[in-house]
C-alpha cells in the first residue's frame, strides 16, 4: 500500500504538474492569440478605412467633375477638362473615360487607338451605374495596358437628365502599396483581399491573384467558410488550415485570421489578415521546455514537497502570464501607435460630447496644437468654428454626430486651425462602441482639401466670367471648332439663326448658315487661317440663312484662339442697315428724278405757251392766205398748206407739252382697261405704227375678269399707242411685241422703277424682244425730248414723256425691266375701283354660289380687305366674323366653330397662312378652309392645301370668283 502510494502520489503529482503546464500554456497561447487578432483586426480596419478614404476622394473629385455642363456634352472644353483632370491625378490613376448613357466611349484620356465608340455596356459595373445613376467601383480586372485596375464610375445629369458616367482607372498596385503591403505580422503574415463576388485582386500566395478564392480554397473547407463570411461583409476573427511548400513538402499550417469589409460606393470588398499560429507559438515553446525540466526536479528533489512546489508553479505561471500578455498588449498597442502617428492623415478621437480624446502627430502639425493643449478640449471652438462660412451651424452638426452617426460617414466641412486660418477637410467618420453597443465615441479620419476647393471655385468663378462676357458681347458670336463645327453659341446668335442652343452647340457646322453662292469663298478663307493666322481674311460681310430660310446680310469679324485649333467669331446683322441703305438711294435717285421731271415739266410748259402764241400766229394767217387766194391752181396754195400742216404737227406737239404740265386727268370715267386696248387695235393709227416694221408679230393676253379702274380713256389709249411705237422703233430687224392685262394684289409694297405700295391694281405691260437699253439710258428715258428714235417717223421725244404724265395722273406707278439685246418690259399699274360699268359679259348664275347663313372666319392683316371681303360674303348671304392675325383667329376657334375659314397667306408680323391652319386643325381636325393671296401659288400655298384647305384664290377680290371658292369649299366633304 506504501508502494503503491509511493507511485501513485508521484504520478498524481507528475499528472497534476502536466495539467498545470497544459493549463498554464493554453491560457497563455489563447491571451496571446487574441492579442494577435486585435493587432490584426487594427491592421485590417486602418487600411480598410484608408481605401475607402481614398475613393471617398476619388469620388468627390469626379463629382465635382460630373456636375459641369461641358462634362455631360463633352465638348472642346469638356475634353480640355478631362486632360486637366488626369494630368492633375496622375499619380493615383491610369486613365479617365466618358462613357455615354448606352454604354459606349465617348472620350477616354490617354487616348486608346480605336477606343472611342467601344461599348462596354456588357460590363456588370457599367450595368450598375446606368441601373442606378449612383457612384460604383468595380472589381480589380486586369487592364488593356497590363496592370491590374479598378474602375470607379459617377454618372453625369444634364438639367436632371442622366447622359451617362465619367470612369477613372485607379491601378491596384497603387492602392496595395500604399495599404496593403505594409501589413506584416511576424515573418510571414500578410493581408489578402477579395471583392464582394470572392475574386482575390490582392493576395501573396502565387496564382491565387484573379481569380475566385472559392476556386483557390475549394480544397479548404474552414477557407471556404471565412470566405463566405467576407464575401456577406461581415466582420470577425477565425483560423484555419492551409498548405505551405517547405522543402518541398508540404505542410499543413495553421492561421489566425482577422477580416473586416471595405466599403464602396454600389460594392465591396473585404480584407484579411493573416499569420501562422505557429509562429506565435514559438515563443512558447522555451516556456513549456523549462516547465518540464522543473518537474523534473520537483519529482526528483522535492517530492515531499509536492504542495509547495504546486503553489510556487502556480505563482510563477501566473506571473509568466501576466508578462507575456503585458508584452504581447505593449508590442500591438505601440504597433497600432506607430501606425496611426505616421499616418498621412488626421486622425483624432473625440468623445460623444465632442471632447477630443486622441490627436495624432499629423494632426498637431496641421492643425497648430499640441496634444497636451488639445486633449479634453471640445472640437467646437478649438478646430471647428461655431458656423460655417456657408453659414451652417457645426455646433449642431457635432451635436448630432452621436444620434445619427451614419449621416455623417463621410463630410466635408470647414475647420480652422489655431492661427485663424479656414480650411476645408473631407472626414470619414466612424462610432466607436462599448460591449453593449452603445455609442462611446467617434474616430475621425480626415484630409485637406482647401486647395482643391480653392481650384474648383477659381474654375467656376472663370468659368462664370468667360460665360458672362461671352453672353453679353452685344452682338452674335460663336467658338469654332477646326472642323467647322460650332462649338458655342451664345444667345444673340441663336436669335439671329433661329435655332435653340440644342440644335447648334457641337451638332451644326457654320457651313450649313452660309449662301451657297458665298460658301466656297469662305471655306477658302477658313483653310488659310488655318496655314497662317495672318493671311485669311478677318473681316468680310457674307449672307446667312436662318432656320426659317430667311436670308441676312452679316458682317463677319474672325480670328484664332491663339495655342488652339478654333476660331471665335462675332458676326452683326446689317441687313436693316444695307435696305435701309438702298432704300435711301433709291429714294434719292427718285427724288432727283421728280425733281427733275417737275423742272422739265414747268419748262415744257412754260415753250408749250410761247410756242402755242407762234403757232396760232401761223397756222391763223395760212389758214386765211389760203381763204384769198381762192383758186386750187394757184401754185402758192400748196405751199401755204404745207406751212399749215406743219404748224397743226407742231401744235400737237405743244399739246403733249401742256400735258406734262397738266398732272391731272379731268375727264375721269369707270373703265376697262381690256376694252380701251381692243379699241385701240382697230385704230388706223395703231396700224400705222405696225407698219414701220412689217416683220413684227403682236401677241395679246388679257385677263378675262380684269378688275374696273377710273381713268380716262383717251389718255389710256394713247399710252398705249407710245408704248407700242416705242417698242417697234426698238426692233428694227423684227420681233414680238407683248401685250398683256392682269388683276394684282400687292400684300407689301415692292421697290422697281417706282416704289409700288401695297393694294388691288389692274396691271398693263408691253413687252418687247428688241435691242434693250443701256442703264444710263434707262435711268432718262422719261425725259421730255430724250429720245433714240429716228426723227421724222414717229420720235419727238416726248412719247413716254407723255406716258409718265399719264400713269401719274391716275395715280399710277411704272416699273421698267431692260437689257441691252434682251429686250424691255414696261409695268403700268392702276389702282382698281370696285364701281360697276355695264359688262357684256355673261357671268354665272348668282343662286349657284349663294350662301345659307353659314357662318364664316376671315383672317386678313389688311383693313380693308378684311371689309371688302365681309361686304362680299354679307352680300352672298353669309354670317361672316373677321380676325387681323393668325393669332387672333386661333384664339376665335378656342370658344366657337365656323363653317369655312377665308385664310389670308402673306400676314406680317405674327404667323402666316400655313402656320395659323395647323393651329386651327388642331384646335378642330376637319376645318374646312380656303387660302387667298395677293402673290402667285408658292410652295407654302401648296402645303396649305395638302393639309386640306379647298382651293386658293389670288386677289384682288371678284365677288364670282370669291363666291365659288367658298361654295367649293364648303361643298367639299369633311
Amino acid at each position: 500500500m506504501r508502494h503503491l502510494k509511493a507511485v501513485i502520489i508521484p504520478l498524481l503529482l507528475v499528472i497534476m504538474c502536466g495539467w498545470l503546464l497544459r493549463s498554464a500554456y493554453f491560457e497563455v497561447r489563447d491571451r496571446a492569440i487574441d492579442q494577435l487578432n486585435n493587432q490584426q483586426t487594427i491592421m485590417a480596419e486602418t487600411a480598410a478605412r484608408g481605401i475607402e478614404s481614398f475613393f471617398d476622394h476619388i469620388s468627390e473629385l469626379l463629382t465635382g467633375l460630373s456636375i459641369m455642363k461641358e462634362i455631360a456634352s463633352m465638348d472642346d472644353r469638356g475634353r480640355w477638362l478631362v486632360r486637366s483632370f488626369y494630368q492633375t491625378h496622375s499619380s493615383e490613376i491610369r486613365g479617365i473615360t466618358r462613357v455615354d448613357p448606352s454604354g459606349k466611349i465617348l472620350y477616354t484620356y490617354p487616348e486608346i487607338q480605336g477606343g472611342i465608340g467601344t461599348d462596354l455596356s456588357f460590363q456588370e459595373h457599367i450595368q450598375t451605374v446606368m441601373q442606378t445613376r449612383r457612384p460604383v467601383v468595380s472589381d480589380v480586372f486586369p487592364s488593356v495596358q497590363g496592370f491590374m485596375t479598378a474602375a470607379m464610375h459617377v454618372p453625369v445629369f444634364e438639367d436632371g437628365t442622366f447622359v451617362g458616367s465619367i470612369a477613372v482607372l485607379i491601378p491596384f498596385d497603387h492602392l496595395s502599396r500604399k495599404f496593403l503591403e505594409p501589413i506584416r505580422v511576424g515573418n510571414s503574415g500578410y493581408a489578402w483581399t477579395i471583392s464582394q463576388k470572392g475574386t482575390e485582386f490582392y493576395c501573396p500566395v502565387a496564382g491565387h491573384t484573379g481569380k475566385s478564392v472559392f476556386e483557390n480554397c475549394r480544397n479548404y473547407p474552414e477557407l471556404l467558410s471565412l470566405a463566405r463570411e467576407m464575401v456577406k461583409g461581415n466582420r470577425g476573427t477565425t483560423s484555419y488550415h492551409f498548405d505551405h511548400i517547405r522543402n518541398k513538402t508540404v505542410e499543413s499550417v495553421k492561421k489566425q485570421a482577422a477580416y473586416v469589409p471595405v466599403r464602396l460606393p454600389g460594392t465591396f470588398w473585404s480584407i484579411a489578415v493573416a499569420t501562422p499560429e505557429d509562429e506565435l507559438l514559438e515563443i512558447l515553446h522555451g516556456f513549456k521546455n523549462r516547465w518540464l525540466l522543473l518537474i523534473g526536479l520537483l519529482m526528483l528533489v522535492t517530492i515531499v514537497c509536492t504542495s509547495y512546489a504546486l503553489r510556487v508553479f502556480k505563482i510563477l505561471k501566473e506571473e509568466e502570464r501576466r508578462c507575456r500578455a503585458e508584452t504581447a498588449l505593449k508590442a500591438s498597442e505601440e504597433q497600432y501607435r506607430e501606425l496611426v502617428e505616421n499616418a498621412n492623415s488626421i486622425i483624432l478621437r473625440m468623445n460623444v460630447s465632442g471632447n477630443i480624446t486622441f490627436f495624432n502627430k499629423f494632426a498637431e502639425s496641421f492643425f497648430g496644437y499640441k496634444e497636451e493643449e488639445i486633449l479634453g478640449s471640445n472640437v467646437v471652438g478649438t478646430i471647428v468654428p461655431e458656423v460655417e462660412s456657408t453659414g451652417r451651424p457645426l455646433r449642431t452638426m457635432v451635436g448630432d454626430f452621436a444620434i445619427n452617426p451614419e449621416r455623417y460617414v463621410n463630410n466635408i466641412n470647414e475647420n480652422m486651425r489655431r492661427n485663424g486660418e479656414r480650411v476645408w477637410i473631407a472626414w470619414t467618420n466612424r462610432p466607436i462602441r462599448n460591449a453593449d453597443g452603445r455609442i462611446t465615441g467617434i474616430l475621425c479620419i480626415g484630409n485637406d482639401i482647401t486647395e482643391r476647393r480653392r481650384a474648383e471655385a477659381r474654375l467656376r468663378e472663370s468659368e462664370e466670367r468667360y460665360r458672362a462676357i461671352f453672353e453679353n458681347t452685344g452682338t452674335a458670336t460663336v467658338i469654332l471648332d477646326e472642323d467647322t463645327t460650332i462649338l458655342l453659341a451664345n444667345t444673340e446668335f441663336l436669335h439671329l439663326t433661329g435655332c435653340t442652343r440644342e440644335e447648334i452647340e457641337g451638332r451644326k457646322s457654320w457651313r450649313e448658315f452660309v449662301v451657297e453662292e458665298d460658301l466656297e469663298w469662305m471655306v477658302k478663307q477658313h483653310r488659310l487661317r488655318r496655314k497662317d493666322p495672318e493671311k485669311g481674311s478677318k473681316r468680310y460681310n457674307f449672307r446667312l440663312v436662318d432656320k426659317n430660310g430667311r436670308i441676312k446680310d452679316i458682317l463677319l469679324t474672325i480670328d484664332m484662339i491663339p495655342a488652339t485649333g478654333n476660331s471665335v467669331a462675332s458676326l452683326l446683322d446689317i441687313t436693316e442697315l444695307n435696305r435701309q441703305e438702298a432704300e435711301r438711294r433709291i429714294l434719292e435717285e427718285r427724288l432727283h428724278r421728280a425733281e427733275k421731271m417737275e423742272v422739265l415739266g414747268t419748262m415744257a410748259g412754260g415753250v408749250a405757251h410761247d410756242l402755242n402764241n407762234v403757232l396760232g400766229i401761223v397756222v391763223g394767217y395760212s389758214e386765211l392766205a389760203i381763204a384769198e387766194l381762192g383758186g386750187e391752181s394757184s401754185p402758192v396754195r400748196s405751199h401755204i398748206g404745207e406751212i399749215m400742216k406743219g404748224g397743226e404737227r407742231a401744235a400737237a406737239i405743244a399739246q403733249d407739252l401742256l400735258t406734262l404740265t397738266r398732272r391731272g386727268v379731268t375727264n375721269r370715267q369707270v373703265v376697262n382697261l381690256n376694252s380701251i386696248i381692243m379699241e385701240c387695235r382697230e385704230l388706223p393709227e395703231f396700224a400705222k405704227i405696225l407698219s414701220y416694221c412689217p416683220n413684227i408679230r403682236t401677241e395679246w393676253d388679257l385677263e378675262p375678269d380684269l378688275l374696273n379702274m377710273s381713268g380716262s380713256p383717251v389718255h389710256l389709249g394713247k399710252t398705249l399707242l407710245n408704248l407700242v411705237s416705242n417698242a417697234v422703233e426698238a426692233m428694227p430687224h423684227g420681233g414680238t411685241i407683248t401685250v398683256r392685262t392682269r388683276n394684282e394684289y400687292l400684300d407689301r409694297p415692292i421697290s422697281g422703277y417706282d416704289e409700288v405700295n401695297e393694294g388691288d391694281y389692274v396691271v398693263l405691260t408691253v413687252s418687247d424682244t428688241g435691242e434693250g437699253m443701256a442703264e444710263a439710258d434707262l435711268n432718262r428715258i422719261f425725259e421730255p425730248f430724250y429720245t433714240k428714235k429716228v426723227m421724222g417717223r414717229s420720235g419727238t421725244g416726248l412719247g413716254l414723256a407723255v406716258v409718265w404724265g399719264t400713269v401719274k395722273d391716275h395715280l399710277g406707278y411704272i416699273d421698267v425691266e431692260s437689257e441691252k439685246d434682251k429686250g424691255t418690259v414696261f409695268s403700268l399699274f392702276f389702282p382698281i375701283t370696285r364701281e360697276e360699268i355695264t359688262r357684256e359679259k355673261v357671268s354665272l348664275c348668282a343662286s349657284e354660289y349663294t350662301g345659307n347663313g353659314e357662318s364664316i372666319l376671315i383672317v386678313d392683316d389688311v383693313r380693308e380687305q378684311r371689309e371688302l371681303a365681309t361686304m362680299m360674303l354679307n352680300k352672298l348671304n353669309y354670317r361672316v366674323v373677321s380676325a387681323s392675325s393668325g393669332e387672333e383667329a386661333v384664339r376665335y376657334l378656342g370658344g366657337q366653330s365656323f363653317d369655312i375659314v377665308v385664310l389670308d397667306m402673306i400676314m406680317d408680323p405674327g404667323m402666316d397662312g400655313l402656320e395659323t391652319y395647323r393651329k386651327m386643325l388642331e384646335i378642330h381636325p376637319g376645318q374646312k378652309a380656303i387660302i387667298v393671296s395677293g402673290f402667285a401659288e408658292n410652295e407654302r400655298v401648296s402645303r396649305a392645301l395638302a393639309l386640306g384647305a379647298a382651293t386658293y384664290v389670288k386677289k384682288p377680290y371678284v365677288l364670282e370668283k370669291l363666291g365659288m371658292a367658298v361654295r367649293k369649299g364648303l361643298d367639299r366633304p369633311a
